[in-house]
């Protein structure tokens, strides 16, 4: 194989990193201030004790600093992230072409081994055994098993319980409560959720 390091194998850009974070702060002296001094009050604020009203206020005035510090955010990461974006682009360009042509092959090779395979319902003693697949393949190439398709009418689900983790559990148990509502359904607990409305950080005044 060629070897490809480059002259003393160096970062192309230098960028003194370290000079960002005082630059931020400089310019945003005020927006951190005003940051810091809601970070306190969200975390000491006794709600028991203060108005709902109150409360509404307190989160509109903080959703609205999030907000600018949020959009500073990407201002200021833009000129970094298009260069990035700059640099991934370039060795993406040769990477997906060369992935786009190995796809091909490995799209053959596939079709190769499973054109000459044993229809595993009559045969499930053969599912580890590349017989009637063509031996070159089988000789320079590992087999494996893969998902070619899903029949859900006929997918015994009980079979993949031990698989499915409680994120993609709740990612359908969410789905079913927006299409048919809460207490639907058995070993599931509802609970009740305050939703910002969305113009509560457009007055902050």
């Amino acid at each position: 194989m060629p070897n490809y390091r480059r002259p003393d194998n160096r970062n192309l850009f230098q960028f003194d990193i370290h000079t960002i974070e005082p630059i931020l702060s400089d310019a945003n002296s005020l927006l951190t201030q005003n940051a810091n001094e809601m970070i306190e009050l969200l975390l000491s604020i006794d709600l028991d004790q203060t108005e709902i009203t109150e409360i509404k206020k307190l989160i509109s005035e903080a959703r609205y600093i999030v907000k600018q510090l949020a959009d500073y955010r990407s201002i200021d990461g833009r000129t970094f992230k298009n260069g990035k974006d700059k640099v991934d682009n370039f060795y993406k360009s040769y990477e997906k072409r060369i992935k786009s042509g190995l796809d091909r092959i490995n799209e053959y090779l596939n079709n190769l081994v499973n054109d000459n395979n044993y229809d595993l319902e009559d045969e499930p003693e053969q599912q580890e055994d590349p017989i009637n697949i063509d031996p070159e393949v089988a000789r320079n190439f590992e087999l494996d098993w893969e998902i070619e398709s899903i029949n859900t009418n006929v997918l015994d689900y009980n079979e993949l319980k031990p698989y499915l983790s409680s994120y993609y559990v709740k990612l359908a148990l969410n789905k079913h409560l927006k299409e048919f509502g809460p207490n639907q359904i058995e070993g599931v607990t509802y609970r009740r959720k305050v939703r910002w409305k969305k113009d509560l950080n457009e007055n902050a005044n």
